[in-house]
């Protein structure tokens, strides 16, 4: 009898002939299904996620001000440039606003010693 053998992540793995006509027969399905999608000028939800898998969202925000946008990925460049020429504990205040999320109302007060 022949060995059989699937391809599974870059390397053949040999299996026995139900699991290779099934792998095949699945194979095939899924050739069968994405022409009859480019027939029919279906899209595929797969082509709306990034490489990571996370949705990618097509619908232009109108409430969104792109100059504005752009402004603050600039300032954001130049603080991050800047960052190095701070102290340690500077920089910690300025990543904790700025990168973290926390502002500075949220920040804890020290305790008054009397």
């Amino acid at each position: 009898m022949d060995k059989l053998f699937i391809p599974v992540q870059g390397c053949l793995l040999e299996v026995v002939r139900e699991q290779y006509t099934d792998f095949y027969r699945d194979k095939e399905r899924w050739r069968y299904l994405q022409k009859l999608d480019t027939k029919n000028s279906l899209l595929s939800l797969d082509g709306f996620v990034d490489d990571a898998g996370n949705a990618l969202d097509f619908i232009a925000d109108e409430a969104v001000d792109i100059a504005e946008t752009v402004v603050n990925v600039a300032m954001v460049d130049r603080l991050k440039d800047t960052l190095p020429l701070l102290s340690d504990s500077e920089q910690a205040l300025i990543k904790a606003i700025f990168f973290d999320g926390f502002s500075e109302r949220k920040r804890p007060r020290r305790r008054q010693i009397r």
